[in-house]
């Protein structure tokens, strides 16, 4: 932090009692101001001397030798910065402190409280969408293309904690049909936030009739989806056509709400099973599985890449990476950030939802 005594600057470092008298015989007619200025990548003191362009500068975290543009004065480089602090009013910039860059966008605007911040602090985001378009997507990936983590705080605010490096913050937003009106089928549901990216989506899961809630005004958007749902989903856009045979599988009750969907697709050769009569109808559905079922029901098209370019692409199932492939293509399933496609996690409701869209929407 400095402080300025009648043309000298003291250099103080923080959390220690050492002061730096750099004796720099600032001359009198500049010295610097008490207050920062910053482009978003460094930070400095101004010389209050009119018409001066010299900077007290931060670059490199040094304070570097600088030439007035008025009297031809030279500043004295000075002692390298060792203090902390915020990066406005009186604050400073410390080599642990990293950049916050959040890119621009169209039909709305998200907003950081802090443009830099120090490992382990907490960084909020705020997103603004402009009327009619909500929220799609929102990515904080670091300088390594590792995605970091968001806590949704509600209210449009979302939070992470700051990595030991830059990061840059990416949105999307899409167009609101409905913009939470009245006709609004997300409106039914007081579990749903017409603000999140999920909105379009849901919506038109509900107004095709490929998913419903569970009673009580409740849609679960963080449940996870069973395969049955996933069954039943399919079953719905095809108008729940009439079922000859019984079940295939032995876990697959006759009276299940879902028994009609599964023998139906497993007619159509859209599920297979577990093997040994077992379906899995309560089991999470997996992201491949997903795109298994979703591939097999438009007639496992070929895709044009038979390579995945992940890291854990090792990891796909050997029975799953032909769909994976045209999902991928097809951009109904994508990365997770980091080169990460994360073929066993298990997909939500909403996550489900949108996949659906993204290729049944076409």
């Amino acid at each position: 932090m400095w402080q300025i005594h009648n043309g000298t600057i003291d250099l103080v470092k923080k959390g220690t009692s050492d002061v730096y008298t750099d004796a720099l015989a600032i001359h009198k007619n500049h010295q610097a101001a008490s207050t920062w200025e910053h482009n978003g990548t460094h930070h400095w003191h101004p010389c209050m001397y009119p018409g001066c362009d010299w900077k007290d500068s931060e670059a490199d975290h040094f304070y570097r030798s600088c030439v007035c543009n008025v009297c031809g004065y030279q500043a004295p480089a000075g002692t390298p910065d060792s203090h902390g602090g915020s990066d406005s009013g009186g604050g400073g910039w410390t080599s642990s402190t990293y950049t916050v860059t959040v890119e621009e966008t169209s039909h709305g605007k998200v907003t950081s409280n802090r443009r830099a911040a120090s490992q382990g602090e907490t960084v909020t985001l705020t997103v603004t969408p402009d009327e009619g378009y909500a929220l799609d997507a929102l990515s904080v990936t670091d300088s390594r293309g590792n995605e970091i983590s968001l806590t949704d705080r509600g209210d449009g605010k979302y939070a992470f904690t700051m990595p030991g490096r830059a990061v840059t913050v990416k949105a999307a937003f899409l167009r609101d049909a409905c913009a939470g009106g009245a006709n609004c089928p997300s409106r039914a549901f007081s579990d749903l936030d017409t603000g999140k990216w999920y909105h379009e989506s849901v919506d038109y899961a509900l107004q095709n009739g490929l998913m419903s809630g569970y009673g009580d005004g409740l849609f679960g958007p963080t449940d996870y989806l069973s395969r049955a749902q996933l069954a039943q989903i399919l079953y719905n856009r095809e108008g729940r056509p009439a079922v000859t045979g019984g079940s295939a599988f032995t876990d697959v009750a006759d009276g299940a709400w879902y028994a009609a969907a599964v023998t139906w697709a497993a007619e159509r050769g859209i599920v297979s099973g577990y093997g040994n009569g077992r379906f899995g109808p309560d089991d999470n559905i997996t992201r491949e599985q997903l795109a298994v079922m979703l591939w097999r029901y438009v007639g496992s098209p070929a895709a044009a890449e038979t390579a995945l370019d992940f890291t854990d692409a090792d990891s796909v199932s050997p029975w799953a990476r032909d769909a994976l492939c045209w999902a991928v293509e097809n951009g109904v399933i994508s990365g997770k950030g980091g080169g990460v496609l994360d073929p066993g996690g298990r997909a939500t409701r909403v996550e489900a939802a949108a996949m659906l869209i993204r290729y049944l929407g076409k």
